[in-house]
């Protein structure tokens, strides 16, 4: 799903024409709404009606920060793909619409939201997103779980729960 993020320049751009911060709406980075839901929802659309062709779908560079074109490629023979990411699940459009184009929707619950989030807080500052711990913690209080608060409000249920 990270592939599908709206490049920094995107939302740098839009944010300019909504009359918002850039700044601010980089700070929110990975809400709901900075990513392309509806190609990302196309895109599962195409997979599901065309799984005799072969499929280029982007990544995410973290040491760039930005989305890699067509770098996954699906092929006629994978006949089982995995998609990853939190907004899978929302009940809102259009990523409601993923729930009819998927065979089940899993749902990874953490057993200490204390231990994900030190381990969150460290990934941040290992892929470089934050300069220390301590912005780390505080880039996960103003964005992470207020995105992961949404979710858990706007989803629907999971056909499984997996606790890690």
């Amino acid at each position: 799903m990270d592939g599908f993020h709206f490049t920094k320049a995107q939302l740098r751009q839009q944010a300019t024409i909504k009359g918002m911060q850039p700044d601010k709406v980089m700070l929110r980075r990975g809400a709901h709404w900075t990513f392309d839901s509806t190609n990302f929802v196309n895109t599962i659309r195409i997979l599901q009606s065309k799984p005799d062709s072969t499929h280029h779908l982007p990544s995410f560079d973290h040491a760039v920060g930005d989305p890699v074109a067509d770098d996954i490629t699906i092929r006629p023979h994978h006949h089982i793909v995995l998609l990853e990411g939190i907004y899978l699940h929302l009940s809102i459009s259009p990523w409601n619409e993923i729930k009819l184009l998927v065979d089940e929707l899993w749902w990874v619950e953490p057993r200490s939201k204390v231990t994900s989030s030190n381990r969150l807080a460290k990934r941040h500052f290992n892929a470089g997103l934050s300069d220390s711990i301590a912005a780390a913690e505080q880039r996960i209080i103003n964005n992470d779980l207020p995105n992961s608060t949404f979710t858990e409000e706007n989803r629907f249920p999971p056909s499984r729960t997996i606790f890690n």
